[in-house]
């Protein structure tokens, strides 16, 4: 079992919101992000309960925060069954936060995504 894959919907200088469409097999999903090159033993999480998540244009919105600005962060997603079986994770995307100030203009940051 492979986690459903991930996609970027935008990021901030503290936050990285992510999409995906649920699949009928996971009941909870769990949601890791870490500094890049970090062990993901340190990583932070945060769990989902699929029957709270509500989806918007076809896809569920999660967001990894806290992160700190200008920060390149690897992101992944793994699912969990009823019986409490977790998947394999899917597709570890790398983020790039926002950093206050680099873009053209001093409201305008910016962030990059290696996937």
């Amino acid at each position: 079992m492979t986690c459903p894959s991930i996609e970027l919907f935008d990021v901030t200088e503290t936050a990285i919101q992510l999409r995906f469409e649920l699949s009928q097999t996971y009941s909870e999903y769990v949601l890791y992000w870490k500094e890049y090159g970090s062990d993901w033993a340190q990583a932070d999480s945060t769990r989902f309960k699929a029957d709270a998540l509500r989806a918007k244009d076809g896809y569920v919105h999660v967001e990894a925060n806290p992160c700190l600005p200008g920060v390149t962060y690897e992101v992944r997603m793994v699912g969990v069954d009823a019986d409490g079986n977790i998947s394999e994770p899917g597709r570890t995307m790398t983020v790039d936060t926002v950093t206050p100030g680099c873009g053209p203009s001093e409201s305008t940051g910016c962030g990059c995504v290696v996937s």
